[in-house]
């Protein structure tokens, strides 16, 4: 399994703490953002590869990782897009040519509690997207609409009516590549520099591919886009449980 990591953003709402660094090295409990993702995925022997896609500050991204995980460069791969103050889709483009296994997709300003990847990370007959359904959603969510299936119809920020939001990961299997690949050509046809990510799995759906809806409601996460959001993942950080301590100590974190 491959593991798609877009980490191109320039964070701009999260002001002064970006002006110099990009949003993928924001220190969350003295730690950047993107080193909890890698992780969790290098203690994991399923994901063979991690496709870190950059734009923003690209050399301080390529140094840090460089130099935080040196020891598992084999199975890391830094990829460009030149294109990143575009919508988020061009990240994803600047990986797909890279793409030849089953692949997860994510965030890198998403911060997951250590078992959510378990179950994230399961691998998936049919393409599937990861929702909350049980809460308060804020008005900027990426929103989630079913069919009478409970499959997939759509996504986007502007539904008045919808079910859930979407958590920010997808996962897509090798047997469905090809699709999502032809599907992410009609999206950028569509909406050009202003297309983003999600758009790509909600095409899918409207061209009949179903695409599975898994609940996440069971597992903690936290989303940093603005500075108020970092104080939360500082305080919430707290309750989750870590990279068990063998497993850290033989990765070398």
């Amino acid at each position: 399994m491959q593991v798609v990591l877009l980490a191109a953003g320039m964070g701009l709402r999260l002001g002064p703490l970006t002006r110099t660094a990009p949003k993928a090295l924001v220190s969350l409990r003295s730690k950047a953002l993107i080193d909890y993702a890698i992780e969790s995925f290098l203690v994991r022997p399923q994901v063979e590869e991690i496709l870190v896609v950059g734009g923003s500050a690209y050399d301080l991204l390529e140094e840090h990782l460089q130099k935080r995980f040196a020891a598992h460069w084999g199975r890391i791969k830094l990829v460009q897009n030149s294109n990143f103050e575009w919508g988020n889709f061009y990240s994803l483009k600047s990986a797909l040519p890279y793409l030849k296994k089953d692949f997860l997709l994510s965030n890198v300003d998403h911060v997951f509690e250590e078992k959510a990847w378990n179950f994230l990370l399961t691998k998936q007959r049919e393409p599937c997207v990861f929702c909350d359904f049980d809460r308060d959603f804020l008005e900027d969510e990426m929103k989630v609409r079913l069919d009478q299936d409970h499959y997939l119809k759509g996504l986007s920020k502007t539904y008045e009516t919808y079910e859930g939001a979407y958590v920010g990961v997808t996962y897509v299997p090798l047997s469905y590549l090809e699709v999502y690949k032809k599907a992410s050509q009609s999206v950028e046809e569509k909406y050009g520099e202003k297309a983003v990510v999600e758009q790509v799995i909600s095409q899918l759906a409207l061209e009949h591919t179903s695409v599975k809806v898994k609940a996440f409601d069971e597992y903690r996460w936290f989303e940093v886009d603005t500075q108020e959001d970092l104080k939360k993942a500082e305080l919430g950080l707290s309750d989750f449980t870590p990279i068990r301590a063998e497993l850290k100590e033989a990765f070398g974190f």
